[in-house]
């Protein structure tokens, strides 16, 4: 079962502000997808759904990618 939640209550569960799980989506050039990961409601007005334990995996997964790239690179430099 997914559970979801308000903006305030994700950001507060992930450990981040709630100005910089909204930048996460994809829309403002994050890796959270709409439908996937958040919800948008009916309404202009009504609150974003976050599916906190998918953000926190792909939060996870991106720190990985990125230290293993960082990882790499000092490698290429090492070797040039």
């Amino acid at each position: 079962m997914i559970t979801l939640f308000r903006t305030s209550d994700a950001a507060r569960f992930l450990g981040i502000s709630n100005n910089y799980l909204k930048n996460l989506r994809e829309s403002h050039g994050g890796f959270l997808i709409e439908g996937e990961d958040y919800f948008l409601g009916v309404s202009v007005t009504d609150s974003i759904r976050w599916d906190v334990e998918k953000i926190r995996k792909k939060m996870s997964d991106q720190g990985r990618i990125i230290r293993e790239g960082r990882r790499l690179a000092k490698e290429i430099a090492a070797e040039g």
